[in-house]
């Protein structure tokens, strides 16, 4: 076998591993989306403003609803995350995106009533 025939039925097979790996390969699949929602209202998180938790990597979709009847108004800030609402009126709601990107535990609050409205956010890996 000449040095020509033999590199043509080496790049031949190095085509058809290739080609095969191309075919065989997974795709590579998109970090979960969790979905959160937390209602603000009777100056609490969810009535007890519980403890969230979301994995590292995972994409965050939190839905915040000021749900008081009355004319109080309140925010939610992660801090640590820079992830923060506007002020919101009653019946307003508000929808952030973020990526949790940061293992660790996070102290999520409003800033208009820091002592009753604050929760923990913890990251896991």
């Amino acid at each position: 076998m000449t040095s020509r025939k033999r590199l043509v039925g080496l790049l031949l097979g190095l085509a058809a591993m290739i080609g095969l790996t191309a075919v065989t390969a997974k795709p590579r699949q998109a970090a979960a989306t969790q979905e959160i929602m937390v209602v603000a209202k009777d100056m609490a998180f969810n009535a007890s403003n519980p403890t969230l938790r979301v994995r590292l990597g995972e994409t965050v979709r939190l839905t915040v609803l000021n749900a008081e009847e009355a004319s109080m108004s309140h925010d939610l800030v992660i801090m640590g995350l820079s992830v923060k609402t506007e002020i919101l009126r009653p019946g307003d709601k508000a929808e952030l995106v973020f990526v949790a990107d940061r293992p660790g535990t996070f102290t999520y609050f409003c800033t208009l009533h820091p002592r009753m409205m604050t929760g923990k956010f913890i990251v896991e890996e």
